[in-house]
């Protein structure tokens, strides 16, 4: 609806921007108010104390309803591994000295393989230097595949590419994103991957055939543009940061130029959100990439 006030949080903003610039999700008409962290919003009969937690996208807001009777909590979605765990903590602490009467909390583990036995956790900070390692240990190419709103993951995806002495290929859209999420976010204030993604990433112009998103508007992105070819006929210097709908280049980046080892595809958290999906397994099976979930 055109003018619906909708409050968020200042870096979560910052990815929906990004996402629409992406040509991800168009665009809303709602009436965004931007608010921080700890901001207390007076609805009249009601106020909301609005709570920053730690979720794999930035900026994610639980918040607590400050009722002439009650008081609510709702989490809103939330992770013990990530790398900000401590806003959790601080969650659980403003409720219990509010007095909380009711606690609404988001389900995500609440599935059947997770109700008899307590899942591992893989710590948030763990998951780049995990491609950095499958970097280090192949000849051929790497595909990563996480979700792109995860701005801060692929911010240390773009130093531990670097690292590993490679370089990133986007296509336009997932180019797009951090372009536009990283001048604007917070959460990312100082880190080092703000100069170094012009050194390590390189756009890809992906052919017709394998469409995913495409940005809303032309943009000017930072970044040297690499050709199929390029990639192919030299797989150990580059990381192919390869989302769902782009799963056929494989074909053409496995059948052409270097043979090395074997290629690696990385799969953390990108779509599909899964590790069982049957398209996607195929696609690395015919061509021997060895897949890491």
């Amino acid at each position: 609806r055109t003018n619906l006030p909708l409050w968020m949080h200042r870096d979560a903003y910052a990815v929906h921007e990004a996402v629409v610039a992406a040509g991800e999700y168009p665009d809303t008409r709602a009436d965004i108010r931007i608010v921080e962290d700890g901001q207390v919003v007076d609805f009249g009969t009601f106020r909301i104390e609005f709570i920053e937690v730690d979720h794999d996208s930035p900026g994610v807001t639980g918040f607590i309803i400050h009722g002439p009777e009650h008081r609510i909590a709702f989490t809103a979605d939330w992770r013990r591994h990530g790398r900000n765990h401590h806003r959790l903590d601080r969650f659980i602490e403003r409720c219990r000295s509010t007095g909380i009467d009711v606690l609404i909390t988001e389900g995500t583990r609440l599935r059947q393989d997770t109700l008899f036995r307590k899942p591992k956790d893989r710590l948030e900070v763990e998951v780049a230097l995990e491609c950095r390692r499958a970097m280090q240990e192949t000849d051929g190419l790497v595909y990563v595949n996480i979700l792109a709103r995860n701005v801060e993951r692929v911010a240390d995806l773009i130093i531990r590419t670097q690292e590993a002495g490679r370089k990133l290929v986007m296509d336009e859209s997932t180019a797009v994103l951090w372009h536009t999420a990283s001048r604007k976010l917070q959460v990312l204030e100082g880190h080092p991957a703000l100069e170094a993604c012009r050194d390590v990433i390189r756009l890809l112009r992906t052919p017709l055939w394998s469409q995913g998103p495409q940005p809303a508007k032309e943009a000017e992105l930072p970044y040297e543009t690499i050709e199929l070819q390029d990639i192919g006929a030299d797989k150990s210097h580059y990381a192919v940061y390869l989302t769902y709908p782009h799963t056929p280049l494989i074909a053409e980046l496995e059948i052409s130029g270097s043979v090395h080892s074997g290629s690696v595809y990385v799969h953390a958290d990108g779509n599909p959100l899964t590790p069982t999906d049957e398209t996607l397994l195929r696609w690395l099976n015919e061509f021997g990439v060895r897949y890491h979930y």
